[in-house]
């Protein structure tokens, strides 16, 4: 088992005006603890990641008033096969319960309790260079949108080892 962990931070930039309902900024910081597993199978691997996004309060948002928004707990699944050396498939699913916002104390209709799921296909080219499709779709959808995503890329990195 490979335990890991990691802190993501999301600093207050950006444009932003309290006069203003939408903006670029959200005046605020944000912070994401997370921790992950990873067990090796022979040719299978499983990741499971946990973490929860924090959130300190905008005390300058539209208009003067005061948001606050609860924490939000995520949970990440993968479940990856090495059908050759070379070449990857995984299982992905994801899911999220939390961040209801109150604004003034009061509470909005916001709590979020969504999850997808999709599939990854990872082809291993030379030197850290990689090709990558993904799909995935919603699951459960109560806040936001209800998509499905397909995507295509060529990833290369650089390094010592590669």
């Amino acid at each position: 088992r490979l335990p890991g962990a990691s802190l993501t931070v999301s600093t207050p930039i950006g444009a932003y005006s309290s006069d203003r309902l939408i903006n670029l900024g959200t005046h605020r910081w944000a912070f994401k603890p997370e921790i992950g597993f990873s067990q090796i199978f022979g040719r299978w691997i499983v990741d499971t990641y946990a973490g929860v996004w924090l959130f300190t309060t905008n005390d300058n948002y539209f208009n003067g008033r005061v948001r606050e928004q609860a924490p939000i707990t995520s949970l990440q699944f993968h479940v990856h096969y090495a059908l050759t050396r070379r070449l990857i498939l995984s299982g992905n699913a994801n899911f999220y319960d939390g961040g209801q916002t109150t604004v003034n104390g009061q509470t909005n209709f916001d709590l979020q309790r969504n999850s997808r799921v999709g599939a990854t296909l990872v082809r291993s080219l030379s030197k850290g260079r990689t090709l990558r499709f993904a799909l995935s779709t919603g699951a459960v959808t109560t806040i936001g949108g209800d998509f499905s995503s397909l995507s295509f890329s060529f990833q290369k990195a650089w390094g010592a080892g590669l």
